[in-house]
């Protein structure tokens, strides 16, 4: 009936999908590229806790499942009223028959009772249809909220488990900045920024950059404190290659809400 994220299977699937989808974006005025970096092989194999997800998908589940309820029992309700009047006119067009004289009183009662039964009726099922339509948009409502609220849940915790990988293995930047690299390497000046952390690692490794490049005189690494561990960013005069964890993060958040009805 509805969109539903399963919330264990999803849960761990986003996840991992997000470890594994740190990627540089090339940018030359607009977004032109857009290639995976896969972080690390480990990160594909991580265990993770859905306890959460799956609390919040059940709960969502019960309360749509009460609205809708709640819904169907107030239409049958008005149902049931409608039946009511109903019975009523027919006993109210036969009394009047009856006082008025049997045939005439009969036919004129019957004729009003039956055009006031049609608007009984036609009410009650408008307003049931109504009833039932409001309750299952706030259902929908409800499971999108937990699909949304489960999407949030799995990038912090992926977030969590790739700045644990780096924080445990701090060698991850260099692969990261070889891809972004790749993009650029035909470029006559090349300015590459990476977080103070992973300064002296990628410093280290400028010899195999520069052979990358071909100009030992084309790549300057400097530090950009507003870069965090992980990550880097590439200036050229051709356009920037973001690098950045956080913007990758950002741009799997978008596409993930996209698919979200």
């Amino acid at each position: 009936m509805w969109h539903v994220v399963k919330g264990t299977k999803s849960l761990a699937n986003i996840i991992r999908f997000a470890c594994m989808q740190v990627e540089p974006l090339v940018l030359n005025n607009n977004i032109i590229v857009d290639d995976n970096i896969e972080v690390s092989k480990e990160l594909n194999e991580v265990s993770v806790d859905t306890s959460v997800a799956d609390e919040i998908i059940a709960s969502a589940q019960e309360k749509a499942a009460a609205i809708i309820d709640e819904a169907k029992k107030d239409a049958n309700q008005r149902i049931n009223e409608a039946n009511q009047q109903v019975e009523h006119l027919k006993q109210q067009a036969y009394d009047e028959g009856y006082q008025k004289g049997y045939q005439q009183g009969v036919e004129q009662g019957k004729q009003s009772g039956l055009e006031e039964m049609q608007s009984q009726i036609e009410n009650a099922i408008d307003r049931t249809q109504q009833i039932l339509t409001l309750g299952e948009k706030e259902a929908k409502e409800m499971i999108l909220a937990a699909e949304r609220q489960i999407i949030e849940i799995a990038l912090a915790v992926a977030s969590k488990v790739i700045a644990c990988q780096i924080e445990e293995n701090p060698m991850v930047v260099l692969p990261i900045v070889k891809s972004a690299l790749e993009k650029v390497k035909d470029q006559e000046q090349i300015v590459l920024r990476v977080s103070s952390a992973d300064f002296d690692i990628v410093l280290q490794a400028k010899q195999e950059f520069q052979n990358m490049v071909g100009r030992e005189q084309a790549l300057t690494i400097v530090v950009d404190r507003t870069i965090t561990a992980g990550s880097c960013v590439i200036d050229t005069s051709y356009g920037v290659v973001d690098a950045k964890i956080d913007t990758q993060f950002d741009a799997l958040r978008k596409a993930l809400q996209g698919v979200l009805p």
